[in-house]
C-alpha cells in the first residue's frame, strides 16, 4: 500500500499502462516471496518446546500431588478421629484401672480378714471341741449324780418305811399337837414358788388345807405338772407348820378353787416337812427367827 501511493505521487504523469505493469511486477515479486516463505515454513520440522513439556510434567505432578494431598488429608482426618477415640478409650481405661486398683485393695483387705477369721475359727473350733468334751464329761457326771440322787431317795424312802411305816388315815388335824411342834416366834418360808412345787412333787413336803368347821382336810398332790387334791393319803411322820396364803404358789390356790366350791370358805393352811428337813430345823435349837427352805430341802436360818 505504501509503495502504490508512492508511485501515484511520484509518477502522476506516467502512463497508466506503465503503472499497471509495475504493479503486476510488484505483485509477482511479493507472490514469489510469499511462496518462498511458505516453502521455508513447510520445510521447518515441527518441534515441541522443552518448556512446554516441563510445564505439562509439572501440571501432571501437581495433579498427582493434589490427589495425594487429598488422600493424605482424608487419612489425616481418619487418624485424628481414631486418636480421639483412643484418647477417650485411654481415659476410660485409666478410670477402670483406678477402680480396679481400689477393688484389688478391698479384695486384699477382705482376704486378710477372711484369713484372720479362718484362723480364729480354727482356734474357736479347737476350743469348742475341748468345751464339748468337757461338757460331755460334765453331763456324764450330772447323769451319774442324778442317778445317785434317785438311788439315795429310794434308800431314804426305804428307811422311812422301815423306821416309821406309812399308814392310811383320814386327816383330822389336831391343833394341840401342832402347837407342840411349832415354837412361838419361828416361821418357815420357801426360797421360791418353784422350790415349793419341786418339793411337793418329790414328796419332801405335804401341803394341807383345812376348812373352818370341818374335821377333814385336803392334801395337794402334784404329778406330771398337774395339781390335784386328795382327802386320804399315805404319809410318814411329819412336822406341820401353819403358813400364810402369800407363801403358797398361786397355781396351787387356783387349782383348789377349781377343785371345790369350799375354796371361798375360811381356811387354814399347813405345810408338813419331811424328817430330814425337820431335823435341820431342830438342830438350830433356836426360839425365834426364820427358816428358809431352799432347793433339795436345804434349810437356812435367818434371825
Amino acid at each position: 500500500m505504501y509503495y502504490r501511493n508512492y508511485l501515484l505521487n511520484s509518477n502522476l504523469d506516467t502512463d497508466t499502462d506503465t503503472l499497471q505493469t509495475d504493479i503486476l511486477r510488484f505483485l509477482s515479486i511479493i507472490g514469489f516471496c510469499l511462496m518462498a516463505i511458505f516453502a521455508l515454513v513447510q520445510a521447518i520440522p515441527v518441534t515441541v518446546n522443552n518448556q512446554d513439556l516441563v510445564i505439562e510434567n509439572m501440571k501432571t505432578v501437581i495433579l498427582e500431588q493434589r490427589q495425594k494431598l487429598e488422600d493424605l488429608s482424608k487419612q489425616n482426618k481418619e487418624l485424628v478421629t481414631q486418636v480421639k477415640q483412643l484418647s477417650n478409650n485411654q481415659l476410660v481405661f485409666n478410670q477402670y484401672k483406678k477402680e480396679l486398683n481400689i477393688i484389688k485393695f478391698k479384695l486384699q483387705n477382705q482376704q486378710d480378714t477372711i484369713d484372720k477369721l479362718t484362723k480364729d475359727k480354727i482356734e474357736v473350733d479347737k476350743n469348742l471341741v475341748a468345751y464339748k468334751n468337757l461338757l460331755n464329761k460334765r453331763n456324764t457326771i450330772i447323769i451319774s449324780l442324778i442317778k445317785d440322787k434317785e438311788d439315795i431317795k429310794k434308800e431314804i424312802k426305804q428307811i422311812k418305811e422301815y423306821v416309821s411305816p406309812k399308814q392310811v388315815f383320814k386327816i383330822e388335824p389336831a391343833p394341840m399337837e401342832k402347837k407342840k411342834l411349832i415354837k412361838k416366834g419361828l416361821t418357815v418360808v420357801f426360797e421360791s414358788d418353784q422350790v415349793f412345787l419341786d418339793l411337793l412333787s418329790s414328796r419332801d413336803i405335804y401341803f394341807l388345807i383345812t376348812i373352818s368347821g370341818m374335821n377333814r382336810g385336803f392334801y395337794a398332790v402334784r404329778k406330771d405338772m398337774h395339781i390335784g387334791f386328795e382327802t386320804e393319803v399315805k404319809l410318814p411322820t411329819l412336822d406341820f407348820w401353819e403358813i400364810k396364803e402369800n407363801m403358797v404358789p398361786i397355781e396351787v390356790l387356783e387349782a383348789f378353787k377349781k377343785w371345790t366350791t369350799l375354796a371361798s370358805s375360811k381356811k387354814l393352811l399347813f405345810v408338813g416337812l419331811s424328817p430330814e428337813i425337820s431335823e435341820q430345823i431342830r438342830n438350830k435349837n433356836v426360839d425365834a427367827g426364820k427358816f428358809i427352805i431352799k432347793e433339795n430341802g436345804l434349810v437356812y436360818y435367818s434371825n
